[in-house]
């Protein structure tokens, strides 16, 4: 199936704020330390790794999201102590914006295809 937009499977601009998508994404973390991102949305996600983070450190984060590495930095806004941390995006090039949204809206696209092939 293609990506291309379709009024009755894109998402509106109201419903991709509201949009969080599950999944595990490789990740680097300051250029050093390996990690993987989880629950990506349009403002932030969870930084899954062995790291000490500290609550409000900013990070420079690369994610790999199906072959395309977007580059964004982040505050954490959060802790979960031995399993990572919440991060807010403070810091995202537009063409790396651009690419994020496009993967939510195919992951919406995706769920609203499975949603209307579900036997009633």
């Amino acid at each position: 199936m293609t990506d291309q937009p379709n009024s009755d499977l894109d998402p509106s601009e109201e419903l991709l704020e509201l949009v969080r998508v599950s999944g595990e994404y490789d990740a680097r973390i300051d250029d050093s330390v390996s990690g993987r991102v989880t629950n990506l949305s349009r403002t932030g996600f969870f930084v899954s790794t062995e790291q000490a983070l500290e609550l409000k450190q900013n990070l420079k984060l690369s994610i790999d999201l199906e072959g395309v590495r977007i580059e964004v930095e982040a505050r954490v806004t959060w802790l979960a102590p031995g399993e990572g941390a919440g991060v807010e995006l403070t810091r995202i090039g537009n063409a790396h914006r651009a690419h994020l949204e496009q993967f939510l809206r195919s992951r919406v696209r995706e769920l609203k295809r499975s949603a209307r092939e579900q036997p009633k």
